[in-house]
């Protein structure tokens, strides 16, 4: 859009002002602003792809709702994603590095990406970093400036994918991302029993899933972090949080209609 210098504004004032009266000449300068404004407004309209389908979406067959939530390098975001639209397109802050996560059904394990400034590509979520997405975008409620300057690129190739959430928000936050490759989690052994009978399948396409049946115990290696199984048969889920000190706490809920 062009833009209009302090030359040519002078300009318009001088001739229009005896011709034209005042009322014209206010409607002219609002009019003139609106078009300075969109020259220097400091935005990029990028395309959101959610390229990748849950687990649970591909064993049901039924595509999942999605709510996404970005840094859009001044604020945090969000927008629910109906189950039929996989493209989103939304605004951000140009100069300034954006990142995305969407969540099906709002809180399970989340699909992420990142935004490079001057890109003008889509940006590809990927389950593979949906994680290291989620921790950035708790890192930007706090430390906004600390995210809008990343260097995404540097940041995933750092990053290993069995990151320590913990020692890798530390690391944002104390400035020393970079010098050191990040702590892996650690993994402890979670027992499982006296659940509903029925097949659980993880959410995770490499997670364990187990048969549970009456008075059976399964005992698993699980990560620090939360972990979920789904029951299809009851619409049930069972959560697990592994805490990094090896303990654990647990929960369940109905999942159904999504």
């Amino acid at each position: 859009m062009t833009k209009v210098t302090s030359y040519e504004f002078l300009v318009i004032i001088t001739v229009f002002v005896p011709i034209m009266g005042m009322r014209l000449l206010l409607v002219h300068i609002i009019a003139l602003l609106l078009l300075a404004s969109c020259s220097f407004s400091g935005r990029d309209t990028v395309t959101i792809s959610l390229g990748e389908t849950h687990y649970w979406e591909y064993l049901e067959d039924r595509p999942m709702w999605y709510t996404l939530v970005w840094f859009d390098g001044s604020s945090i975001r969000r927008r629910t994603v109906g189950s039929s639209s996989r493209l989103v397109e939304v605004s951000v802050k140009r100069g300034a590095c954006c990142v995305f996560a969407a969540y099906p059904l709002d809180s399970l394990r989340p699909m992420g990406g990142f935004h490079s400034p001057g890109s003008s590509a889509p940006v590809h979520l990927s389950f593979d970093n949906g994680r290291l997405a989620d921790l950035v975008l708790e890192t930007a409620e706090k430390y906004p400036d600390l995210v809008r300057s990343l260097d995404a690129d540097s940041l995933l190739a750092l990053v290993p994918p069995d990151f320590d959430e913990d020692a890798l928000y530390e690391d944002f936050v104390d400035g020393s991302l970079g010098y050191s490759r990040p702590a892996s989690r650690k993994t402890f052994s979670i027992s499982f029993s006296s659940l509903p009978e029925g097949r659980y399948v993880s959410e995770y396409d490499d997670g364990p899933c187990f048969d549970m049946s009456h008075g059976a115990v399964f005992t698993f290696e699980l990560s620090a972090g939360i972990h979920r199984f789904y029951n299809s048969g009851k619409d049930f889920v069972h959560v697990v949080a592994v805490y990094p000190d090896g303990s654990s706490s647990t929960y369940n809920y109905l999942l159904s209609g999504w």
